[in-house]
């Protein structure tokens, strides 16, 4: 069994917070993760929503569902009745009310975002945790704990000699991408699940959430956010060229984003400059996903240079997923940006402490590297002084590599290597 990241973080949320939510896409490992903790919670009941008989019972009186399980307890797919929690949230008040501790009590995991369905989710505030899980990491797959955030804020790259992989291996790493079941299957087989996956999320969990009748549109409007993955969003256009009605192209941009396929990383920058580009940034869920979306395969990666949107766009995707789901087990809380001004100056990706200091990363899809390549960070650098802690620009080559004071060429390995 892989050994996920975030187990600890939950681990320790349920010793303080009485119920604790694990959000992320449709199987990447939510229920598997809550299952391996059932005994160190010492879970009494475990249930599904996903089974029919479960869902009618909770249906039919959710508070009295609630009330009636033997706690600790681990509830799967809880998007499928959010109004469950407000059963929760009473079961939670009235163990308070008797003197007794409510840490603990639920394990819920949920595949698409519930609190746009609840009619007060403020209702909740100091009752419950969410905790986000994602696709492996490649960390987690080769059973090292990511470091490398924390070392580019104390001011230290990765020393990695030799580090670099051939274009090959690194095509079918990106094209892979980190859901848990495609990890073992031959490409043709990962993308047969990948339709599959796809055909589950667009024709069952979305429609649980709202009345949608053509989900091949929303295929298409999914497949056209794969072509503008790592790019500046601009929603209304790309609904316009997919022509289709402008309300109906938001509703089904806000869906794919509540059951988590696709998200924004927003602009940062305000203090900078009056120019900055205050639009989000689109990245999916996993790169592999995308590449699927795409019809990029590990060989089209590896040796076609043309295509558009191509290997570089898709390497960027998988460096910015990888460094984001990293974040979430820094030491310091940390938010991301991106960061771009109108007169072109741009930083693919910006990680921000609660302090003011920041990291920040530019992906190259290359084995060679020049001063060039350095200079957006450079400049930022130097407008934040001492806020900047260090920047990077990943790439394939082989070596880390110094490129002026707190800037760095790191081989993509450096993401997830054992730090010294």
């Amino acid at each position: 069994m892989i050994e996920r990241h975030q187990e600890q973080a939950v681990v320790e949320a349920l010793q303080d917070t009485p119920a604790v939510l694990l959000v992320g896409p449709r199987q990447v490992g939510k229920s598997t993760l809550a299952h391996q903790l059932q005994p160190k919670m010492k879970a009494a009941t475990i249930v599904s929503l996903d089974d029919a008989a479960v869902r009618n019972a909770a249906q039919a009186d959710p508070n009295g569902f609630i009330a009636g399980l033997e706690l600790p307890a681990v509830i799967d797919e809880v998007q499928r009745m959010p109004d469950l929690l407000y059963g929760i949230k009473d079961t939670v008040d009235r163990i308070r009310l008797s003197g007794d501790s409510a840490d603990g009590s639920f394990l819920l995991t949920g595949s698409a975002s519930i609190w746009d369905t609840l009619a007060a989710p403020e209702s909740l505030a100091g009752r419950i945790e969410r905790i986000p899980i994602a696709p492996f990491t490649q960390g987690e797959l080769t059973g090292r704990r990511e470091r490398f955030i924390d070392s580019l804020f104390d001011g230290h790259a990765p020393s990695l000699p030799k580090a670099g992989s051939d274009r090959l291996a690194i095509a079918e790493m990106v094209v892979r991408g980190g859901y848990p079941e495609v990890q073992d299957r031959g490409e043709r087989r990962a993308q047969r699940w990948f339709s599959e996956y796809l055909s589950r999320v667009l024709d069952r969990d979305i429609r649980d959430l709202a009345n949608v009748r053509r989900p091949g549109e929303m295929l298409r409007l999914l497949t056209l956010c794969a072509t503008r993955a790592g790019s500046i969003v601009n929603v209304d256009a790309m609904i316009g060229d997919l022509g289709i009605a402008l309300s109906t192209g938001r509703r089904y941009y806000e869906l794919l984003a509540r059951v988590q396929l696709i998200q924004e990383i927003p602009a940062w920058g305000a203090n900078l400059a009056r120019a900055t580009v205050r639009r989000p940034k689109l990245v999916l869920c996993d790169s592999g996903l995308t590449a699927h979306l795409l019809g990029i395969s590990a060989a089209k990666f590896a040796n076609d240079l043309n295509m558009k949107p191509g290997p570089g766009n898709l390497f960027e995707s998988f460096v910015t997923l990888e460094l984001l789901r990293a974040s979430a087990w820094c030491h310091e809380d940390v938010r991301a940006f991106h960061w771009r001004e109108r007169s072109g100056r741009e930083v693919d990706l910006l990680l921000e402490r609660r302090d003011g200091s920041v990291t920040a990363f530019e992906h190259k899809l290359g084995t060679s590297i020049s001063q060039e390549d350095f200079r957006h960070l450079a400049y930022l650098r130097d407008q934040l002084g001492e806020r900047f802690a260090g920047g990077a620009v990943i790439y394939t080559g082989e070596n880390t590599i110094p490129f002026g004071e707190r800037l760095w060429a790191v081989p993509v390995s450096g993401l997830w290597a054992s730090l010294r």
